[in-house]
């Protein structure tokens, strides 16, 4: 009988283990943090040579899915938008131009769960990521009277992961959105 019961309380450490990611004192195990790195470029023509170059001293804000619910909104109401075959150009223009000011606006305010700023060859880095979720990166500016937001989205971060997101200027600010078509 006694065989049974140690038995029985070792497949019971072993299920906690297994099950809740405990030991047997109680610590939780901590899974290894993730990193999310990448490097931000604009791509001009001059000459009609493309070069591409880098967007230096950027701010760049990581933010939780969660946490950007308002600039997704801003993005899927461009997206729509453009995608309204009864609106006019000038119209899908004008409500796009008015989303991109309210987000240059808008993400410095959201709480993000962290920044970084690009060094002299345009890259970033986040280090000690959370895994086991998605995130945003966005950077936004103004020069010259010009809007611009680019963004950029993960994958489902795993433990210990290093996710390269390379940015361009160029893409469309409004690519990077949650379940987009």
């Amino acid at each position: 009988m006694r065989a049974v019961a140690g038995w029985l309380s070792c497949l019971l450490a072993l299920t906690e283990v297994v099950w809740c990611g405990e030991g047997t004192t109680g610590q939780a195990t901590a899974a290894p943090p993730a990193a999310i790195e990448g490097r931000i470029t604009v791509v001009l023509s001059v000459k009609r040579t493309r070069e591409t170059h880098p967007v230096r001293n950027l701010t760049v804000y990581l933010f939780k899915l969660e946490a950007s619910r308002p600039l997704q909104e801003l993005q899927r109401k461009c997206r729509g938008a453009l995608a309204q075959p009864r609106l006019d150009a000038i119209g899908a223009y004008n409500t796009c131009q008015k989303c991109l000011v309210e987000a240059v606006e808008l993400v410095p305010r959201l709480s993000s769960a962290a920044t970084a700023r690009t060094d002299h060859e345009g890259f970033y880095r986040f280090d000690n990521v959370p895994p086991a979720r998605r995130y945003q990166v966005v950077a936004v500016r103004t020069e010259e009277e010009e809007h611009i937001v680019i963004v950029g989205l993960t994958p489902r971060l795993r433990p210990g992961q290093r996710v390269i997101l390379d940015l361009s200027e160029n893409e469309p600010w409004t690519d990077a959105i949650p379940g987009k078509d």
